[in-house]
């Protein structure tokens, strides 16, 4: 096995797939079901890495939905590998990187701190 996993979030299902190819790295897909209350449950098809992962995922609209499932994504990343990376080419909630007006939230610094505490 490689001591590179690449794994595919279903906003970046086709990058994802053609990033493992170009760097020669095990693909990882993930399946997703979607309950009738909104609720995502992912599961991964494929192995791990020990090593090394990185998660390919956008977060485009939905936003929210997409953002949930990167984070779950990196999450179960961090539980197999040593080393985790976010590949998040579109990410949503980017125009919200500073206070433009008093007593608006810097939702970017709010999203570091996810990806960080995910394992990113």
């Amino acid at each position: 096995m490689s001591e590179l996993s690449v794994i595919s979030g279903k906003s970046s299902e086709n990058l994802a797939k053609e990033l493992s190819k170009k760097i020669k790295a095990n693909f990882v897909k993930s399946e997703i079901r979607v309950f009738a209350d909104g609720e995502s449950k992912i599961t991964l098809i494929g192995k791990l890495s020990k090593k090394k992962s990185i998660v390919v995922q956008s977060i485009y609209p939905p936003v929210d939905t997409n953002l949930v499932q990167a984070l779950s994504l990196i999450t179960k990343a961090k539980e197999n590998s040593s080393e985790v990376t976010a590949v998040i080419p579109y990410m949503g909630y980017a125009r919200q990187d500073r206070e433009f007006l008093p007593g608006e939230i810097v939702t970017m610094n709010v999203l570091g701190k996810l990806f960080k505490s995910a394992g990113a």
